[in-house]
């Protein structure tokens, strides 16, 4: 075994970096590839909550009009109750249930090849009255994506949040994540504004797959 394999196996820092890298580029999605994606998770009090995804989309086809994404929140919400829209301009946006998730379907003006859309969906009135929704913010990459934003905001300033961390999984089921980072001041991927109380976190070329999580608690 040559020095630079050893080397790369006991470093998983490398590791990874060499891994996002490499899947980036062989991972093109299916008909479109993600340019970015943002999940902003928005406490307007402590029982109720909004979540946005905002992704730019590229088209890999002449004839792209469709985009599917799926949400789960962590308390169990029917989804009846559970109240979707897609802010930027489209024909319609349907919603279904599929054993745990809400998915939705975003149809709009067809695109041709190469270019860009911005498909933004809000999900409100995700009420938790008996604080049942535990407090963490995931995103899974299903596509080749360049960009990766997590955001979480506290609108209501009472709000505290302590033992906040980052974590990676290499995959959905996965229990153990294989790089973990709490919030000191020399953290490297947590951006935690006290005065704009928000914890955000971005990550460059996120690899297919892989979950990405920020935790915290309450005090």
């Amino acid at each position: 075994m040559s020095m630079i394999s050893i080397v790369i196996q006991k470093n998983h820092k490398l590791q990874y970096f060499l891994k996002k890298h490499l899947f980036y580029y062989i991972r093109g999605g299916y008909s479109y590839w993600v340019k970015s994606k943002e999940s902003i998770y928005i406490y307007k009090s402590r029982t109720l909550m909004e979540h946005k995804k905002n992704h730019t989309i590229i088209s890999k086809t002449g004839d792209l009009n469709t985009f599917t994404d799926k949400f789960k929140w962590s308390k169990h919400q029917d989804a009846k109750d559970i109240h979707i829209t897609c802010t930027t301009p489209h024909r319609s946006i349907d919603v279904m249930r599929d054993e745990n998730w809400h998915c939705y379907t975003v149809i709009f003006d067809e695109i041709a090849k190469g270019k860009d859309k911005d498909i933004n969906i809000v999900i409100d009135k995700l009420e938790d009255t008996k604080m049942e929704a535990l407090p963490f913010l995931s995103a899974n990459v299903t596509c080749r994506t360049e960009s990766l934003r997590l955001l979480v905001k506290f609108e209501d300033r009472s709000l505290d949040p302590s033992n906040i961390r980052y974590q990676i999984y290499d995959n959905y089921a996965s229990n153990n994540p294989f790089y973990e980072e709490s919030l000191t001041k020399n953290s490297k991927k947590i951006k935690f504004d006290v005065e704009g109380k928000t914890i955000e976190v971005e990550e460059h070329k996120p690899i297919f797959g892989y979950r990405y999580v920020i935790k915290w608690d309450f005090r």
